[in-house]
């Protein structure tokens, strides 16, 4: 059986795998034996008019790695029967651009490796949203050697609908905060102004928030969407971006076992998890478990923000310019984006939506 840490570890990239988007398919075998070969597909496709993303593997070493496979064939199927190809990023990533789904609306994927092709099966795009408020606070957390660190915590509330049809949902939260890179004044002609940084990462990755409103009355959910040590990310504005996806039942329960497989830490004499199998197939062979899923959904983001002036803590700036220190003295993510973000998405221009009002 693998140790519970394991698990969390893995979880944890995979889910920031789903909604950042990053280059890699990371391990997904946390929630069973898995064994070399297995092929792993996770794709989300929304009504947002942004880049949708497909991540295409397989496991290696018995299942504890994966690595991307660049060279499968990945599309869309729309319920009319048309397609829209998706184009290769590298590293098992694949993108499409420029399309977008429409609520109501199904979907299907798509998916041929060498000569077996994986399908998922069509799945309906809902067509509404729960209202969600969202608002955080600075807190203290005592450690085990008495120790008060500082705390952010991102929470908030979802009205949900009142209608008829059942309601699934799911929210995720993520973080953007800007990271200005130092620029020294120099002797002679100025040093081009380096370009503008900006981190994005999840918010606690391993949290799943889900609600379904069957066998359910409440209709005003109290969410927790994760927390967060307060450092030097908070010296520049600093956004939380919480998404909520509405999505269809058998999505649901596919969240929904993930999470049953995440708090299931296990002892030594517990049984280990069975392997989670989502709604992909390999249609000549019903047998081979495809691990993963093809996720359609209806997304309503909300976000929040905050500066230095509302953090009640001590922000010390390692970056702030001294005269005559030199140069390399300064942290090296003082000077690099890439090093500053440790992983996390890097943005190089400001996005569209870092407005403050």
């Amino acid at each position: 059986m693998r140790k519970p840490i394991q698990r969390l570890l893995l979880i944890s990239s995979l889910i920031s795998l789903m909604v950042i988007g990053k280059s890699c398919v990371d391990a997904l075998d946390f929630i069973g034996e898995t064994v070399s070969g297995q092929v792993v597909i996770y794709g989300l496709f929304t009504d947002l008019d942004s880049t949708h993303i497909v991540n295409v593997g397989i496991t290696r070493n018995f299942g504890l790695n994966q690595e991307g496979l660049d060279n499968a064939l990945v599309v869309l199927v729309e319920e009319n029967g048309q397609v829209h190809t998706f184009f290769s990023a590298g590293g098992g990533e694949y993108r499409l651009e420029n399309f977008f789904g429409t609520p109501g609306k199904s979907y299907g994927l798509r998916v041929s490796i060498g000569n077996e092709v994986y399908e998922s099966e069509m799945e309906r795009m809902p067509e509404i949203n729960a209202e969600d408020n969202v608002d955080f606070r600075f807190t203290t957390q005592l450690l085990a050697d008495r120790i008060n660190i500082p705390i952010f915590e991102a929470f908030g509330t979802s009205l949900i609908p009142n209608i008829s049809e059942p309601v699934f949902l799911r929210w995720t939260a993520e973080e953007t905060y800007f990271w200005p890179l130092l620029n020294p004044p120099s002797v002679g002609f100025p040093s081009p102004e380096p370009d503008p940084c900006f981190i994005q990462g999840m918010i606690e990755a391993n949290r799943i928030n889900l609600f379904s409103s069957v066998n359910s009355q409440t209709r005003t959910l109290e969410l927790f969407f994760g927390s967060r040590n307060v450092d030097d990310s908070f010296l520049y504005p600093f956004f939380v971006t919480v998404n909520q996806y509405s999505i269809n039942q058998r999505t649901f329960e596919y969240w929904d076992r993930i999470r049953i497989a995440i708090s299931n830490q296990g002892g030594i004499f517990d049984t280990p998890p069975a392997p989670v199998i989502g709604n992909i197939r390999n249609p000549s062979n019903p047998e081979e478990r495809v691990l993963g899923i093809f996720e359609v959904a209806k997304v309503r983001k909300t976000r929040v923000f905050t500066t230095s002036n509302e953090v009640p803590f001590f922000l010390p700036d390692r970056c702030r310019f001294v005269v005559g220190k030199p140069i390399n003295e300064y942290p090296i993510e003082c000077l690099d984006c890439e090093r500053r973000a440790q992983g996390k998405r890097t943005l190089r221009r400001r996005p569209y939506w870092w407005v403050f009002q």
